[in-house]
């Protein structure tokens, strides 16, 4: 529950540091909403393997981030927007319903971190327009951010409560604790499938000299491997517990595998070592022999 209120928090910050931006399309006001972008991502990339509850609701998760795009349906999808020029299309309301391709991250960091995206949203004719598609997507992430968040602790239905009833009983979701471990083992296993198969695999190549950096997460911020440490540290707590019993208490103490509980919190350990001794962003290292 933590991190999705940090979600919900940052994203909040994320619309107010846009709007912020958008008053008077400063210079300043294009690093603060730069930083609120970062800010968010850190949040989301926390939360983003935990692909059950109100994240897949309206398909809230694809839409925050619609990622990997093989075929740049992103890039397609706004410049269509941008062409039609259609204030009508940003309407919270309207907005939603848009392809999921530019109702997140993805479109955000090209509107803020392209080459020219300084210039294109403070000059010329285009500049308010995009400027107000800039708005139109930070008001949807926060409003999501907001209800998921919601979702999961909010009234009758709130999804924590499906899940465990408040006698500590399991809810209508699960029958066993088997089931919950279930659950839980596979967002353990899509971070880091995640990491491995995507975030790492896709710009690396096959060689430095087939290194592929613009297919990496956030290769316009260079925020990619922060991405990947957060993806990391999210997946050690998951793992190791969090402020409570984690995974490891179930291999350890359940399991009866203390064995593999050790190798498993070393392995955690090493791979975030790993990631943090990179002193440059993931789109240089991947070409660095």
């Amino acid at each position: 529950m933590p991190r999705y209120t940090r979600l919900a928090e940052a994203t909040t910050a994320l619309d107010g540091a846009v709007a912020g931006f958008c008053a008077d399309r400063s210079a300043a006001g294009l690093d603060r909403a730069r930083g609120a972008y970062a800010g968010a991502s850190t949040a989301w990339q926390g939360i983003q393997h935990i692909r059950f509850g109100p994240a897949e609701l309206f398909m809230r998760a694809t839409r925050l981030s619609f990622w990997p795009d093989p075929r740049n349906a992103a890039g397609r999808q706004l410049e269509e927007l941008l062409a039609a020029r259609d204030k009508a299309a940003l309407t919270p309301e309207a907005f939603m319903r848009a392809s999921v391709t530019v109702q997140g991250f993805p479109a955000l960091e090209r509107l803020l971190f392209d080459e020219d995206a300084a210039a294109a949203l403070t000059d010329g004719d285009e500049a308010a327009f995009r400027c107000d598609l800039l708005r139109a997507i930070a008001v949807n992430m926060a409003t999501m951010g907001a209800e998921i968040q919601r979702d999961w602790v909010g009234g009758k239905g709130a999804w924590s409560k499906i899940l465990v009833r408040a006698d500590g009983s399991y809810g209508s979701r699960y029958g066993a604790p088997k089931d919950v471990v279930t659950d839980l083992l596979k967002a353990l296993h899509l971070a880091v499938e995640l990491v491995a198969d995507h975030k790492l695999a896709r710009p690396l190549g096959a060689s430095a000299d087939a290194a592929r950096p613009r297919l990496a997460e956030a290769s316009r911020s260079q925020r990619s491997l922060e991405n990947i440490r957060a993806n990391l540290a999210a997946a050690a707590a998951l793992y190791e517990g969090e402020g409570g019993w984690g995974m490891s208490g179930f291999v350890r103490e359940v399991a009866g595998d203390a064995a593999l509980d050790d190798l498993l919190c070393r392995a955690f350990a090493q791979t975030r070592a790993s990631a943090e001794a990179i002193k440059m962003p993931l789109e240089e290292a991947v070409a660095d022999p």
